[in-house]
Formats: structure tokens, sequence, C-alpha cells
């Protein structure tokens, strides 16, 4: 598979955050909060256990296509908390994307979104992701609360994946609040829906359906 993007979409923060709520609502029952992100160089749409995080089947040769922002493809196996000294600059959203056809064929897509602006609401509502016991040792909830312990859930297929970026460039693929945090997830889309879109590209990740040839008719002999 050769690496490329499909043309550039009209998505926005606010038609992203819906999405989020959408998902999050459906999703099932909480598992207990998980470990730290791992830091990787970057943020990266086509990680394996990314798209099939999204219900999508990578292409046999994906793994040999570049990371979509940049170098080596990701080995990242899972979303965690965010670490405590990791510093975001920015955001990448990827969703699971439509369908997009060039001379191979039509191609399954993943689409990629980059946020910008002030993060430190969006970070704070993520760490509400974080229980008691969580390796972060943060939690955002007043003891006793309604949300007191709720812990990150790994999305459902379909759902998005959220990255956050420091100025370097690095990345962790962070989870989020799941349906037992209905004030969390809430808050993180609202921060979404904050921040400014600067990129936004759709990459093909699998040959769907290959370009049907046509095997030339022999030549009739007379």
């Amino acid at each position: 598979m050769r690496d490329r993007t499909v043309s550039p979409r009209a998505a926005t923060p606010t038609a992203l955050a819906g999405v989020l709520v959408a998902v999050l609502a459906g999703c099932g029952p909480t598992a207990a909060a998980g470990p730290v992100a791992a830091v990787q160089p970057a943020a990266d749409c086509r990680a394996p256990a990314v798209l099939a995080a999204l219900g999508l089947e990578p292409g046999t040769d994906a793994s040999a296509a570049p990371a979509t922002s940049g170098g080596a493809r990701s080995a990242v196996a899972a979303p965690g908390a965010v670490p405590d000294d990791f510093r975001a600059t920015g955001v990448v959203v990827c969703t699971r994307g439509g369908t997009a056809r060039d001379v191979e064929g039509l191609w399954t897509t993943v689409s990629e979104q980059v946020l910008e602006g002030d993060l430190a609401g969006l970070v704070d509502a993520l760490a509400r992701t974080s229980g008691p016991s969580s390796p972060a040792g943060r939690t955002a909830v007043v003891a006793g609360g309604p949300e007191e312990g709720c812990a990150a859930a790994v999305l459902a297929d379909g759902g998005p994946a959220l990255w956050l970026v420091d100025a370097l460039g690095r990345a962790v693929w962070v989870q989020v609040p799941g349906a037992a945090c209905a004030a969390a997830s809430a808050a993180v889309a609202d921060e979404l829906a904050g921040l400014d879109e600067t990129d936004a590209t759709d990459w093909s990740v699998a040959l769907a359906v290959p370009r049907a040839t046509v095997t030339p008719a022999a030549p009739s002999s007379s």
C-alpha cells in the first residue's frame, strides 16, 4: 500500500465533540483505570492498536507505512492516563473515516484532526479518568461525589482515539472518561469544542474493493 492521503475534510471541533459524547454515552461498563500512557515519538492514527480500537482492519502492509504525524510506526498497545510530567501543546483526534476511491480501488480511511488552543481544561477533564488506585495518583472528583473513582473505558468500536502532543512532537494516547463518568465525558467534549482545528486529513487504511480488471480478449483466428 502506498502512503497516501485523501482530500481534507470539513470537520469541526463542535461536530467532533458531538461524536465523542454520543460514543461515550454508548460505552459498556468501565474498567479499572489503566497504567500511565507511554510516550511515543509521534501521534499515530494508523497504529495497529488505534485502528483496532476504531474497528478498522489495517492493510497487510500497513506496518510499513510511516506514522500519520511522521516518523516510525507507533508500537503503542493501549491508551493510558496522562503522565504527570507530560506538557501537552496540541491534540490529535483519530476517528473512523469513510471510503476513498483511487486507481487501485476503494479504500477504507481513518480521519485525523489536529486541534490547538488552551489545553488546561482538557487535561483536567482527562485526569478524572484516574481513580485513587491509578499510577498517576490523581482524582479530579470530590470524595463521596457522584463520580468518585470513575475509571477510564476502552472506547467501543468506532469511537475516537485521543492523542496529546507536546512541543517536541511526542505524543501519548490517552484514556477518555467512560460511560459512568458523565460529567467528565461532557467536560472533555466541551473542551475539545473550544479548541481550534489546524489540520484535518483522511488517511487510506486498507483496500476494501480492488479495481476490477478486464482481461483483454484473445485475438480471433481466421
